[in-house]
């Protein structure tokens, strides 16, 4: 776990107050980014009958090709990783209280 000071001339709770509510604000972004990349994957992923994490492996391997929806697809599950990340940082921020 890992502290983070803050110095500013408002006082502790105007400041969690703003805080929370940037942090749900970006909560909510980041689940709506993730779910729409989950669903870009999912639709790869029934076209190609096969899950993005064996694709990923089998791509990065250089099994399946240079083919243009290959990459296409290498993009929707790097931008799924990232923001499922983001989220899943965003939603382990918590208050010491």
């Amino acid at each position: 776990m890992e502290t983070i000071c803050m110095t500013s001339k408002h006082s502790s709770d105007e400041m969690r107050s703003v805080l929370d509510e940037a942090l749900k604000n970006q909560r909510e972004f980041a689940l709506a980014r993730l779910r729409k990349f989950e669903a870009e994957c999912r639709e790869f992923e029934q076209k190609f009958q096969m899950d993005s994490d064996r694709f990923a492996r089998d791509f990065d391997s250089g099994k399946l090709g240079d083919d243009a929806h290959w990459f296409d697809w290498y993009a929707v599950n790097r931008g799924r990783l990232s923001w499922l990340k983001k989220y899943n940082v965003l939603k382990e921020i918590r208050w010491k209280r």
